[in-house]
């Protein structure tokens, strides 16, 4: 993920947006439709959550953004 797009994600989804994790694939993920907070997203993509200790990889990770309304904006990259 190169800076520009690190930038867009940062801005789609600042600390504190509610996100859900619809899909891991990892030996250590977090379970499928599990909700979160965003806490940071780092400079290679990765975002941390305030609940795990385990980044959600933006451009491999199944997830989305609930928006105000409650619904589900998935991430497409």
């Amino acid at each position: 993920m190169n800076s520009m797009q690190v930038r867009r994600l940062r801005d789609w989804i600042p600390s504190g947006t509610r996100i859900i994790l619809i899909h891991m694939d990892d030996v250590r993920a977090i379970p499928d439709n599990t909700v979160c907070t965003v806490d940071h997203v780092d400079d290679m993509g990765g975002i941390w959550t305030k609940e795990h200790g385990i980044s959600i990889i933006a451009d491999e990770d199944m997830w989305g953004r609930i928006n105000r309304m409650g619904f589900v904006e998935v991430y497409r990259g």
